[in-house]
C-alpha cells in the first residue's frame, strides 16, 4: 500500500509541528515570552513566503483575485485574525502546562474544522472513517482534559 502523497506531506507536517512544540515548550518554560517567539516566526515568514512568491509568480494573481472579489479580502482578514489568536492561545496554554497536553487537546481542530465547514459553506464531506477518526479525536482529547491534574 502507498501512501498519497497529500497523506504523506500531512504527516511530515504533523512531525514539524511535533518538533517545534517540543521545542517551544523547552523555551516557554526557560523565560522567553511567546510574544517574542511569534514576532521571530512572523519575521521569518515574511522573507520566506515573499521569496516563495516572487519564485512562484502568484504574487501578482493573488492580489489581482483579491481585488475583483472583496468577500476575499474580508475571508482573508478573519484568517489572519483565526490564526494570530490561536497561535497565541496556543502559546499561552504550553506556559501554563506543557507542549503533550496542549498538542493533544489542540489535535481536536478537525472536528471544529468540520463544524464551521458546515456552518458557514454548508459544505461537509462526510464519510464513516471520518466520523469514526473525529470522534476518536474528541474522546482522546476529553480523556487527556478530564483526566490531567492541574
Amino acid at each position: 500500500m502507498t501512501i498519497p502523497n497529500w497523506a504523506l506531506l500531512t504527516i511530515i507536517a504533523s512531525m514539524c509541528w511535533g518538533f517545534g512544540y517540543a521545542l517551544l515548550g523547552k523555551m516557554l518554560h526557560s523565560g522567553i515570552s511567546s510574544a517574542f517567539i511569534l514576532a521571530s516566526l512572523a519575521f521569518t515568514m515574511v522573507f520566506t513566503y515573499t521569496a516563495m512568491m516572487i519564485k512562484g509568480d502568484t504574487f501578482l494573481t493573488s492580489f489581482s483575485m483579491l481585488n475583483q472579489n472583496k468577500f476575499l479580502i474580508l475571508c482573508l482578514l478573519v484568517t489572519v485574525a483565526a490564526f494570530i489568536t490561536g497561535q497565541c492561545l496556543i502559546y499561552k496554554a504550553i506556559s501554563l502546562k506543557d507542549a503533550p497536553h496542549v498538542a493533544i487537546l489542540e489535535i481536536s481542530y478537525p472536528v471544529f474544522t468540520c463544524i464551521f465547514t458546515w456552518l458557514l459553506f454548508r459544505n461537509l464531506e462526510l464519510s464513516w472513517h471520518v466520523i469514526v477518526g473525529g470522534v476518536l479525536i474528541f474522546a482522546g482529547a476529553s480523556l487527556v482534559l478530564f483526566k490531567t491534574s492541574h
